[in-house]
């Protein structure tokens, strides 16, 4: 057919034959597919529908507090909850699209608040949690007091740190650090 000239095909009729055979490959070949992405999508829904879980009770707390267009007001009705309640409810805001960050109403308590952050930390299983709370306390040595001096949120941090998998939390948790180190006794 390499010396057929197009004239010569159009009149044999070859053009209709081949796009036929194409569609028909074509269709075949869209229809496992599409049948296969189909199931493949409907498998990963399946699976991630726990990981989009809305918590309706931290919604609400979180629609409260934030509702309240006053940051003062916003931060005593904060502080007004538990310390297991502020970070869960810190946590939860953390991972709102886009994230709100909950981290100066935390810091807003002082140091009390270090024990519980502390210990939430220590047995923080989640690594992107882990990089929020430190990140809360970098947050807090800025705002509020300096914690560079204070050993054991810099241990407990560089444990935490030395313990993550993937790379972008342990950066990300890493340069929070580098933020509690360099900051200034106020």
């Amino acid at each position: 057919m390499s010396g057929t000239t197009l004239s010569e095909i159009l009149k044999r009729n070859l053009v209709p034959k081949i796009l036929v055979r194409s569609r028909r490959n074509h269709a075949a070949d869209c229809g496992l597919r599409t049948g296969a992405s189909t199931l493949l999508l409907v498998g990963i829904l399946a699976m991630c529908t726990g990981c989009v879980r809305i918590d309706k009770e931290k919604q609400r707390e979180l629609d409260s507090i934030l509702g309240m267009r006053n940051t003062a007001r916003e931060i005593e009705e904060f502080k007004n909850k538990s310390y297991c309640q502020q970070i869960d409810l810190y946590l939860y805001a953390m991972k709102q699209m886009p994230p709100i960050s909950l981290a100066t109403y935390l810091a807003a308590n002082g140091e009390s608040v270090l024990p519980t952050l502390l210990n939430r930390l220590s047995t923080e299983t989640d690594e992107i949690n882990q990089g929020d709370l430190i990140s809360a306390l970098a947050v807090m040595s800025i705002e509020m007091t300096s914690l560079k001096e204070n050993k054991n949120v810099v241990e407990v941090v560089r444990h935490k740190i030395e313990e993550m998998k993937n790379p972008f939390n342990r950066e990300r948790a890493e340069k929070s650090l580098r933020m509690i180190l360099e900051t200034e006794q106020k």
